[in-house]
């Protein structure tokens, strides 16, 4: 399966505030190792860092790289940005699993998948969960992974249909 992984940019978000000398910018080191478990695991995994520089004509780009499994990692302050690449991605890959991670998703799941069209919100540690869902997946809306288990009852993983149906947040 080929995966794309995204980072979103920060942009202008602290460009006033009193915090910005605490505000560093590093690799997203997170992304790196998601990389590196769903290559262990045979899939093709593309890394897009935003704070590295801008990614022109972003749909397009998605488009073209036709990834099966969109991953984005993103804090509260992201929502907006990572909203804005989710719904690109959908109207480039409207077949692809859009997948968010974070601290925003860990603690706002109901957020990713009601407000943006994220299809599944990890919770925690995603690296098992990312491959898990990597694995399983066939079709967007073929609901089974791997070794017979629903791909909405994976550890971690929030899914758009479960949260959605029950009408109330909970653990999958």
């Amino acid at each position: 399966m080929k995966v794309l992984l995204i980072n979103p940019t920060m942009g202008d978000y602290y460009r006033d505030a009193k915090v910005r000398a605490a505000i560093t910018l590093s690799p997203p080191l997170n992304l790196a190792l998601l990389a590196g478990a769903l290559r262990r695991a045979g899939h093709t995994v593309i890394v897009w860092d935003e704070e590295a520089g801008a990614i022109p004509e972003l749909e397009r780009r998605i488009a073209e790289a036709r990834p099966d499994l969109i991953g984005v990692t993103f804090r509260t302050p992201l929502f907006p940005r990572a909203k804005a690449i989710a719904q690109a991605a959908r109207r480039a890959c409207p077949s692809a699993l859009l997948v968010a991670g974070g601290v925003h998703p860990s603690t706002r799941p109901l957020d990713c998948v009601t407000l943006a069209p994220f299809d599944v919100a990890v919770r925690g540690e995603g690296d098992q969960t990312l491959v898990e869902l990597a694995d399983g997946r066939t079709l967007r809306r073929d609901r089974r992974a791997h070794l017979g288990r629903r791909r909405d009852a994976l550890p971690g993983a929030h899914h758009r249909r479960q949260l959605l149906g029950h009408g109330r947040l909970g653990s999958v």
